[in-house]
């Protein structure tokens, strides 16, 4: 799959974290692989980042868990 980081504020966002979840219980599907993590972007700007699992690591809903330096945790459903 493939998540967009998009940082919409006014100041850098620093040291962004990404960790897939399993919707239902909050527990980490592992592994999962990452072509990028503890992204910081500044104002205005996008990263886009692959993330490769194993399809039977994941037989529930999946979501994203945002978390970084100067960010609140986020958890995004994946769609």
């Amino acid at each position: 799959m493939q998540i967009e980081l998009r940082n919409t504020g006014t100041s850098a966002a620093l040291a962004n974290k990404a960790t897939l979840l399993n919707a239902t219980d909050g527990s980490r599907i592992l592994p999962a692989y990452f072509t990028d993590n503890y992204v910081s972007l500044l104002p205005g700007e996008t990263r886009k980042i692959e993330v490769t699992y194993p399809g039977k690591s994941a037989t529930i809903p999946a979501q994203i868990a945002l978390r970084g330096w100067n960010l609140t945790k986020q958890v995004i459903p994946i769609q």
